[in-house]
């Protein structure tokens, strides 16, 4: 297994620094020099291929390196089992991107560690709660859950760096505060998203009843439609403007004739009729372009082609299709049932946390109290 080392306050270089102090240490304790990397000696893109080449295979098995050359485009999560921050970045992306070399597709470990190491007292405390300010601002902007012009709910990153600034506190009862706090936030956060998700079933639930009678309404449809194809002649016909044609070819050279003297259409024009459907030359609105349509229960489109054949070939097409189009409505109505269970289970569903939300609203305020707050 393999683990990286992110490190942004020191470089490899001469003298003392703390890139070679780590490793030092490390090899002190047993762990073998060439197993050790600094990402800084890849100094080429060949150099720093080979290099993530023998993570992945876990030749390298501590990678050291900082968040701007190793945190992004590093893919070398295979065997990644931690990470670890032995500083503080001071952007919320560097730290997403920092763990995102191991959180992500590829790993082949089920579960991962995350270090984050913080100094008791001291000024960790002010820069992470300096990541936790700049990331609470970012979510109620970036989340966009709903279209609000204030947002006050936070989300699982920003409670995560409140967390790890609450280890640097070094007050017991003010770290305390921030626990209770943050576990608070987690609790409102679960309750909020429950009863959105009451509201949307609900909301669906309303549209059920209209849905169904839409989809009832295109299966009527398409079983005429396709009703009226099985009476249709087997052999080709298609009436063009008052004449019959026996010939595909000659059937689609008409039509395509048909575009150029129509050229111009305020209207759906009647031109004939195929396959027991009318058929009409229209214009296609959105896409400033004429079409065929086949009408008979229901009216289907059906685009042009530049060759003859190729137009008679996309009306088949269309017409044939309409089979598949009734097994997808009937598939959608099968559905219907199950996901009108789904959606009631759902809006009548309690979140079950409200007395804990109340207990620990209960231990903020002795906490408080004892803080003079």
């Amino acid at each position: 297994l393999t683990q990286l080392v992110f490190l942004d306050q020191s470089t490899p270089k001469e003298g003392f620094n703390l890139y070679d102090d780590i490793k030092r240490k490390l090899v002190n304790m047993g762990v073998p020099a060439d197993e050790i990397a600094f990402v800084h000696d890849a100094v080429t893109d060949s150099m720093r291929s080979s290099l993530f080449n023998k993570v992945r295979k876990g030749k390298v098995r501590i990678l050291i390196g900082s968040t701007f050359k190793l945190g992004t485009g590093s893919n070398v999560q295979n065997y990644l089992v931690a990470v670890h921050h032995l500083d503080i970045p001071w952007r919320p992306s560097d730290v997403t991107q920092r763990d995102g070399r191991m959180l992500r597709q590829g790993n082949k470990n089920d579960s991962v560690r995350i270090y984050r190491y913080v100094t008791n007292g001291s000024f960790d405390a002010y820069s992470w709660q300096l990541l936790e300010n700049k990331q609470r601002f970012i979510s109620q902007i970036v989340r966009g859950d709903y279209p609000n012009r204030a947002g006050d709910e936070v989300d699982e990153v920003v409670l995560t760096y409140s967390e790890v600034k609450s280890l640097a506190v070094g007050n017991p009862l003010i770290k305390r505060r921030i626990e209770v706090e943050t576990e608070l936030q987690r609790k409102l956060i679960l309750r909020s998203r429950i009863e959105r998700r009451k509201i949307e079933a609900g909301e669906a639930l309303l549209q059920m009843p209209a849905k169904k009678l839409e989809l009832e309404r295109l299966r009527t449809m398409f079983t005429e439609d396709i009703a009226r194809l099985e009476t249709a002649n087997s052999g080709f016909t298609m009436q063009i403007m008052g004449e019959t044609y026996k010939k595909r070819r000659d059937a689609g050279e008409r039509l395509i004739d048909l575009l150029a003297e129509y050229a111009f259409l305020r209207e759906d024009k009647l031109i004939g009729s195929y396959r027991g459907f009318d058929l009409y030359l229209a214009n296609d609105l959105l896409d400033a372009r004429r079409i065929f349509l086949l009408k008979g229960s229901g009216s289907y489109r059906s685009d042009l082609s530049e060759s003859a054949m190729g137009v008679i070939a996309r009306m088949d097409n269309c017409l044939n299709g309409l089979q598949g189009r009734l097994d997808e409505v009937n598939g959608k109505l099968d559905k219907l049932d199950t996901d009108e269970l789904e959606l009631i289970e759902e809006r009548d569903r309690t979140s079950g946390i409200d007395d804990e939300i109340l207990e620990l609203r209960k231990q903020l305020r002795e906490i408080n109290k004892e803080l003079g707050m």
